[in-house]
């Protein structure tokens, strides 16, 4: 199609009904007017960029059980690849089994194009493995008005829906390790090989592997070999990842929001991890040529890593599940990547934690300096520019540890009231080093002293 100059171009915009006096409105006129409305809508979801904008969080409820795993979804916000909006009022529980049934409850209004078909979602049990827990969006029918046929005289005749609701729905997606195409087979066989293990500390780098494989840590590490191979004339990077995989092969859709990444086994569900493959809301890439630098993605996977790590090292201290040897346990045993940066919360006889010299025994670990909370925050936040640490290569990298002059100044000054956790963090020996003496922020015991 060619234009010329000021000529308006309106093949395949938005149809809004035009409403003036005489006209005689059907059924089908209303739909189109809430039609375009909805597409509206879908616009400006679009602008704002898919993921999760608040809320969604998910966990295993209190009634859960290893046979029939029940999951708790707290309210929230979130907006689909299509522009969708996903709202949750309230909080709900969501059986892991579902039991078959005949027929749709309350039917299907056709707010939202079909996205899965029905027969495809769980019924009865369901074979242990990873799955992907989403969100995407329903649609059914409520209460009743009277049908008034154009020859009725005033008389209702029959009745029908009053009400098309918007809702969500909820879906397990299975993953076969097995099939990964997109990493190299070394890590592939790995995390097979993990999903047959059932130790803590197998599970405990499963998870992690896995949690990488969704931030296509392997992919992205290979941008610097090559940046200017362009097959199809773009990136190969424009897509990555676990989720863009499955999207590929028609496992998910456009409709899904990824909520959480969950492992299943005969005794139950043995980890829910979110930030996996929950995101906050991204627009794509300005450019194709160059997806990671010119678009938000990969400092957002940068953050979901870190926001990972430290959920991972709650749940492990918080599970009981190590026991005992929790301060003897090294991250090499426990992690294939670590992120960028992180804090790890240590031992003391008041506190469950680690301790210093196990958890990075066999890395390149200089002695901890001091920092302030300034900068602590800073570095955090300079991290999610950085990629993992990978603590697979042969030749290790160096990581920096520091403790923060508030977290010692407070347990030194604590005397008989609680004093705060004691903790050591640590970043990637690729990240500038923020240890330096610094003139004039000297605090005896807890600065460093050129």
């Amino acid at each position: 199609m060619t234009l010329e100059l000021l000529e308006p171009m309106l093949h395949g915009g938005i149809r809004n009904t035009h409403f003036f006096n005489g006209r005689l409105l059907t059924a089908g006129d209303l739909r189109a007017e809430q039609q375009a409305n909805r597409q509206q809508h879908q616009q400006l979801g679009l602008a704002v960029g898919a993921g999760v904008v608040e809320g969604y969080d998910v966990r295993q409820a209190p009634s859960s059980t290893g046979a029939k795993p029940v999951l708790r979804v707290s309210k929230g916000l979130a907006v689909t690849r299509k522009g969708a909006v996903l709202a949750l009022p309230e909080d709900v529980d969501v059986a892991l089994v579902r039991q078959p049934r005949t027929a749709l409850l309350s039917g299907d209004a056709g707010l939202f194009a079909v996205c899965r078909p029905e027969a495809t979602t769980p019924t009865a049990t369901v074979a242990e493995g990873v799955y992907v827990f989403v969100v995407s969006p329903a649609s059914g029918f409520a209460e009743h008005a009277p049908v008034v046929g154009f020859n009725g005289n005033g008389v209702a005749s029959d009745c029908d829906h009053s009400y098309a609701v918007e809702g969500v729905r909820f879906a397990l997606v299975g993953l076969d390790l097995a099939q990964i195409n997109f990493v190299n087979a070394t890590i592939r066989d790995e995390l097979v090989q993990l999903l047959t293990q059932t130790s803590p500390a197998s599970r405990a780098r499963l998870r992690n592997g896995l949690a990488h494989l969704c931030f296509g840590t392997q992919e992205a590490a290979g941008f610097a070999v090559d940046p200017f191979r362009l097959p199809s004339g773009q990136s190969p990077l424009t897509s990555h990842g676990l989720i863009d995989w499955m999207r590929s092969r028609g496992d998910l859709t456009e409709c899904d929001v990824p909520l959480a990444l969950l492992l299943w086994t005969t005794t139950g569900v043995q980890f829910v991890d979110l930030w996996s493959v929950r995101r906050k809301p991204l627009t794509p890439p300005v450019s194709a040529v160059w997806p990671l630098q010119s678009g938000m993605r990969r400092p957002a996977e940068g953050e979901a890593a870190f926001l990972q790590f430290q959920a991972q090292i709650a749940d492990m201290i918080g599970s009981g599940a190590f026991g005992a040897t929790l301060t003897q346990l090294h991250a090499l045993d426990l992690f294939r990547y670590l992120p960028a940066a992180g804090l790890v919360p240590l031992a003391t006889n008041r506190y469950q934690g680690f301790e210093l010299a196990d958890f990075f025994a066999g890395m390149e670990v200089p002695s901890p300096v001091h920092i302030t909370g300034d900068e602590l925050a800073a570095l955090l936040r300079m991290a999610h520019n950085f990629p993992p640490i990978d603590l697979g290569r042969a030749q290790q990298e160096l990581v920096w540890t520091y403790y923060v002059r508030e977290n010692m100044e407070g347990i030194a000054a604590a005397g008989s009231t609680i004093p705060p956790q004691p903790y050591v963090v640590f970043s990637s020996g690729h990240m500038p080093y923020v240890g330096q003496a610094r003139y004039s922020l000297d605090h005896w015991d807890f600065a460093n002293y050129a």
